[in-house]
């Protein structure tokens, strides 16, 4: 078992980016070792994240110099997921994982990092070989099916006219797929 408390965040003071934030995030992960290494973990998340107020968007639009009361007061985000590694031999391993999330959320994943944001089901799989003593070969297969963000139109101001009861927005949802072949060579 696992638990890990993280804050973090950066400045608004920082001239190298305008994006400063602050993070506090809860992780619990328990991992199952079994035999021949192989091993099934499961991860559950809780994270809050304040970005800086945006006057176009919150609350002081006028070029009076004065700084707007409103900002994300802090934006929850949640993760629950899973993996599973299996070894069939000392050359070959097979790793599957998944994670529902709704929020702001970054891992690791079998090499790779990896930033999420927004609500989604995400999961990938991967194929190991060591080729010969100095030669490996890695497949990865990713998706990220995005859950349905709105039903309405912006261009109607966020409302539906009077009398109108089905939304005249599209159905937006982000489905991603990505694969990544990665072959490395020791020596």
């Amino acid at each position: 078992m696992n638990l890990r408390q993280k804050w973090q965040g950066r400045l608004g003071s920082n001239w190298l980016t305008p994006m400063s934030y602050d993070q506090t995030e809860s992780r619990f992960t328990l991992e199952y070792r079994l035999s021949k290494y192989d091993e099934v973990e499961f991860l559950l998340s809780r994270a809050w994240i304040k970005w800086p107020p945006r006057p176009r968007l919150s609350d002081n639009v006028d070029a009076d110099g004065q700084h707007p009361d409103v900002g994300s007061a802090g934006e929850p985000s949640y993760a629950l997921g899973g993996s599973f590694t299996h070894n069939f031999s000392d050359w070959l391993r097979f790793t599957g994982a998944f994670v529902f999330y709704d929020g702001f959320l970054w891992m690791f994943e079998d090499g790779e990092f990896a930033i999420m944001d927004g609500e989604s089901f995400r999961w990938w799989i991967s194929i190991q070989d060591r080729i010969s003593d100095h030669l490996a070969l890695r497949l990865r297969w990713t998706n990220d099916h995005g859950y349905p963000q709105t039903y309405v139109d912006a261009r109607e101001y966020n409302w539906n006219p009077p009398g109108d009861p089905d939304p005249n927005g599209w159905y937006v949802r982000d489905d991603l797929g990505a694969f990544r072949l990665q072959l490395d060579y020791s020596w």
